[in-house]
């Protein structure tokens, strides 16, 4: 559909151990500017280095409106 800069964060040790065994098991946090070309859902799929994604979780910036953190897993 488009692309967009993003920042990709990778989980630390902790969170390893924390999200073992849940829906954020193996998750990446995506973060982007909060004003896209098109709004975007979990219903979409990310790609980044070959990969596709599917989209968990989005955490808009309700203060300042400027970036949102897309928690997203791998597609199997």
């Amino acid at each position: 559909m488009f692309s967009s800069w993003s920042k990709i964060r990778t989980q630390n040790i902790k969170d390893v151990k924390d999200y073992k065994d849940t829906a954020f098991e193996d998750t990446i946090d995506i973060v982007i500017r909060q004003i896209q070309k098109q709004a975007i859902t979990n219903k979409m799929r990310m790609k980044w280095k070959g990969k596709k994604y599917n989209i968990v979780k989005i955490n808009p910036d309700t203060a300042f409106k400027e970036y949102m953190v897309l928690v997203v897993k791998s597609v199997s």
